[in-house]
């Protein structure tokens, strides 16, 4: 959560943060936990992660720093994304949104500007998830300027 005194430090807009996006292969079986140790010692703030085969809701919420949002993936075998972030005085992360198996959308303030971004993963097989992109585009909040993460 943040406070009266970490948006005053937004506003100005300076600062750097990083973000990144890698294909995990497997977040089962504790492979979630070592995708965010990773990301903790490359400096990345804010990771989209796609094959994270998550299922049933069970992934761990908080590891190595960071807070966890990911989907239930179509099969144990292929899809399924993850974002996750770390708390920075530079950005906030609000309204996270799982739009499908493959997709998920949150806004990012950093700051005076705001950024709606959507984040998927493409199966080579699935058209079904392109329209769910799609979808989740028109749902763009009014000024917020428009921030794609895609990996097929």
């Amino acid at each position: 959560m943040s406070t009266p005194q970490d948006a005053s430090l937004r506003t100005d807009g300076s600062g750097t943060f990083s973000v990144a996006t890698w294909n995990i292969r497997s977040g089962r079986n504790g492979g979630l936990e070592p995708a965010c140790r990773a990301m903790s010692s490359l400096g990345v703030d804010i990771a989209f992660l796609q094959e994270a085969k998550l299922t049933r809701g069970i992934h761990t919420r908080f590891s190595s720093g960071y807070s966890i949002v990911a989907t239930d993936a179509p099969s144990a075998h292929q899809g399924g994304v993850a974002l996750l972030w770390r708390d920075n005085e530079l950005f906030e992360i609000e309204e996270t949104k799982i739009r499908h198996p493959n997709v998920i959308s949150f806004e990012l303030m950093t700051g005076v500007d705001r950024y709606f971004v959507v984040g998927a993963y493409l199966p080579p097989t699935d058209l079904d998830t392109l329209e769910h992109v799609r979808k989740a585009w028109q749902t763009c909040p009014k000024g917020c300027k428009m921030q794609a993460n895609a990996y097929w």
